[in-house]
């Protein structure tokens, strides 16, 4: 089944195959939990830095200043 879909999903959708012996979801769970550590150890960078006013938040937003360090 697979032999037969790959093409179509190259061709039509534009994307790539990557066959995995693993369980389903697997690569997916991966990835959403490095973005969720992500997303936490941003929030407490954000925290170090201060407090976050409107207008802090908004200069922030504003200059395209990333959370990161």
């Amino acid at each position: 089944m697979l032999d037969r879909l790959e093409p179509w999903l190259v061709s039509r959708l534009g994307k790539g195959v990557a066959r995995a012996k693993d369980a389903p979801s697997f690569v997916a769970n991966r990835i959403g939990v490095m973005w969720l550590l992500d997303v936490e150890r941003q929030q407490f960078v954000a925290l170090a830095r201060g407090p976050g006013t409107p207008a802090r938040i908004r200069n922030m937003l504003d200059s395209g200043e990333p959370l990161r360090n």
